[in-house]
C-alpha cells in the first residue's frame, strides 16, 4: 500500500526505542508508516508478547477505530516516519458516507479486534519476530523499561 498524504495529515518522526503508545491509552489517531519499522506487543503473565512487525505502507491502530483505546503497545524498532490521521477526521468522513459504509467499517473493526484477541490469548507470535519465539530476557527487559 503506497499512500500519499502530503498536506492531508500531520507527520511524526519517531526515534528507535520510542514508545508510540501503550496498551489502554486513549486512541486519537491512526498512523500510516512512511519509513521505519514498529513492533506491536502486549503483556501476558508479566511477559512481553511480540505480536506484529509493522512495515512501511502499513497502518497502526486500526483495531481501535471504534473502541477509542489502543489494544496493544507499539514501539519503534528503528528511526521512523509516520503520518497521523485523526479519528475525528475519519469519523467526519464516515458520517458523510452512506450508513452501510460506516457499518462495514464497524463490522471489520470488530472482527479484527476479535481476531487480535485470539492472537493475544494464544500468544501467537509473528514468525518474522525472533523466529516466532518469545523475546529473549535482554529484549524483554529493554521493552519493559519503555512501558
Amino acid at each position: 500500500m503506497n499512500l500519499s498524504l502530503e498536506g492531508e495529515s500531520d507527520e511524526k518522526i519517531v526515534k528507535k526505542g520510542e514508545l508510540l503508545f501503550k496498551e489502554g491509552d486513549s486512541c486519537k489517531n491512526l498512523f500510516l508508516v512512511s519509513d521505519g519499522l514498529f513492533l506491536l506487543f502486549t503483556q501476558s503473565d508479566k511477559r512481553i508478547v511480540p505480536l506484529y512487525v509493522i512495515n512501511p505502507g502499513e497502518m497502526i491502530g486500526e483495531e481501535s477505530l471504534f473502541d477509542k483505546k489502543y489494544k496493544f503497545s507499539c514501539v519503534a524498532l528503528e528511526d521512523s516516519k509516520l503520518h497521523l490521521v485523526s479519528l475525528k477526521d475519519i469519523k467526519t468522513t464516515l458520517e458523510s458516507s452512506p450508513e452501510w459504509v460506516n457499518k462495514i467499517f464497524q463490522i471489520l473493526t470488530e472482527r479484527l479486534s476479535s481476531a487480535q484477541e485470539i492472537i493475544r490469548e494464544h500468544k501467537i507470535i509473528d514468525p518474522l519476530l525472533n523466529g516466532g519465539e518469545e523475546f529473549e530476557a535482554e529484549d524483554e527487559a529493554y521493552i519493559k523499561k519503555l512501558i
